[in-house]
């Protein structure tokens, strides 16, 4: 969800004028000093053409920014993604794998050419929005857009990503999950959100924005973020926010651990446009 929750705050600066969404981070910020290598920093190599929509864009469930880390635990076993209960997809062939998901956290491709579902350019996206805001995103949420909608700021959490990197239980079934978060973890004493997720909300809440999904940004007839930034998000741990439905605004799949459901509980008739109800996908928590 967190990735929803980052591409909403791109969405808000290019809304303000802050930046071209389709010119190259490095011209904001190249990270020269504050990334942990000068390979990972953002006018160099591959990242050259990257820009603020090619690393934000999500398309098909895929990044475009040429980021193949999703996370630690995965790339240790030379894995980018997980399968039904076991690790699966393998590294791909254009990625240059050391075992190291700190190390390996940056562009291996060119821009655009490959699409990869991928924490780790989040991340990335998040540590550049930080600089380009130079605020707290979730700071920048709640005065932008959230206050419109009646959500105070501790109505919700987003764990820094410092807490991720530095718990290596954080995925109990996933040891080292954190491992490919690298600095910096703040930016001008401004904590890094985790770009990659870990929102902490309630389920009321967080419907408060799958109705603004659901709407194409407008909230009581007022257009709070242009449409394109504003989008449905699951990830491979089972979470997610989305607002297809006619009579539900917000369904969320929430957390690693749940209890399976079947239909009838959410008829498939009270959706709009395909939907998958295999009890894989289902999953929330009481």
């Amino acid at each position: 969800m967190g990735k929803a929750f980052t591409w909403a705050a791109l969405g808000l600066a290019v809304d303000r004028a802050l930046v071209d969404p389709n010119e190259f981070i490095w011209r904001d910020w190249t990270g020269e000093g504050m990334l942990s290598h000068p390979h990972k920093y953002l006018d160099r190599g591959h990242h050259a053409k990257l820009t603020w929509n090619l690393l934000g864009r999500r398309t098909d469930g895929l990044h475009w920014g040429g980021f193949p880390v999703t996370n630690g635990y995965f790339w240790r076993q030379r894995s980018s993604s997980q399968g039904t209960g076991t690790v699966a997809d393998p590294v791909p062939g254009w990625a240059d794998w050391t075992g190291d998901p700190f190390y390996d956290n940056f562009s291996h491709a060119e821009p655009g050419s490959v699409g990869i579902y991928s924490s780790g350019g989040q991340w990335r996206l998040l540590q550049a929005l930080t600089a380009l805001w130079n605020k707290d995103i979730k700071r920048v949420l709640d005065e932008e857009l959230f206050g419109e909608m009646g959500i105070r700021p501790d109505d919700w959490d987003w764990i820094p990503g410092r807490d991720v990197h530095e718990n290596p239980s954080f995925y109990p079934n996933m040891p080292g999950y954190g491992d490919f978060l690298d600095p910096p973890y703040e930016i001008n004493g401004h904590p890094v959100r985790g770009g990659g997720g870990w929102v902490v909300i309630s389920a009321n809440t967080l419907a408060k924005f799958a109705h603004l999904i659901a709407t194409r940004g407008q909230w009581n007839g007022k257009q709070l973020l242009s449409p394109e930034y504003v989008i449905g998000h699951g990830g491979g741990n089972g979470s997610g926010v989305a607002g297809e439905s006619r009579f539900y605004t917000g369904f969320a799949i929430v957390s690693t651990d749940g209890i399976d459901f079947r239909d009838p509980f959410l008829p498939s008739e009270f959706f709009v446009g395909p939907v998958d109800l295999s009890p894989t996908r289902q999953r929330f928590r009481d």
